[in-house]
């Protein structure tokens, strides 16, 4: 998985996706990451799911996390997975945008993919990755 853009004032491209998309609030503003994910584990019989509820951003107030469900950008455009998300077999590759309505004054964006998944065995684990989002 990696970063590959970053769009810190993302409300053109949102607003140009669909006409009834909302701006963002006073005092917030739309943040999109496009990333790349490939499954390297497991089978060509077994995917992984993946979609936008699996990020989270924390920011330099570290007391509240902003999700794509309770503070997401609407319809935007080139979504990571359609509207179930996206299912990788071994070796399968996706790329899209994951966006965050955040305030304007959270500064040091952390992006956060954080999922659980099943072993061979059927014993889940739970993957943590962090990427540093916006300098401080």
């Amino acid at each position: 998985m990696q970063i590959v853009a970053l769009d810190t004032d993302a409300w053109p491209e949102v607003q140009e996706e669909n006409q009834f998309n909302d701006p963002p609030e006073e005092g917030d503003r739309y943040v999109m990451w496009t990333i790349e994910v490939e499954n390297v584990r497991g089978s060509v019989d077994e995917y992984e799911d993946i979609d936008k509820f699996d990020f989270e951003v924390v920011g330099s107030k570290n007391a509240v996390t902003y999700s794509p469900f309770s503070d997401g950008c609407g319809v935007i455009p080139d979504p990571l997975g359609d509207l179930l998300g996206a299912k990788l077999y071994k070796g399968g590759e996706t790329s899209g945008n994951v966006c965050f309505s955040v305030p304007t004054d959270e500064t040091g964006l952390t992006f956060l993919y954080d999922d659980s998944h099943d072993d061979a065995a059927g014993e889940s684990f739970s993957v943590e990755v962090w990427f540093k989002g916006l300098p401080d």
